[in-house]
């Protein structure tokens, strides 16, 4: 949502994650040296994108190192 001025409104939430999920949200910010929350919206973009292609009939194809393709399929 966009405020008046153009900036976006921020929202402070509270949730509970199990400890090995919160572990490894650290690990993963830690890793791309950068916060919690940068690391949280960077997965809601993804997760977004993801949706946003499967809900336009798309398919998502993981390539591995050796040129195998593999579907992702999300559940719905």
């Amino acid at each position: 949502m966009e405020s008046l001025n153009g900036t976006q409104e921020i929202v402070k939430l509270s949730f509970n994650l199990p400890k090995a999920e919160a572990e490894e949200l650290k690990r993963l910010a830690a890793e791309r040296q950068t916060t919690v929350t940068q690391t949280l919206r960077s997965a809601i973009a993804d997760e977004k994108l993801l949706r946003e292609q499967i809900a336009d009939k798309g398919k998502i194809l993981l390539e591995n190192k050796h040129g195998g393709l593999r579907e992702l399929i999300l559940p719905s």
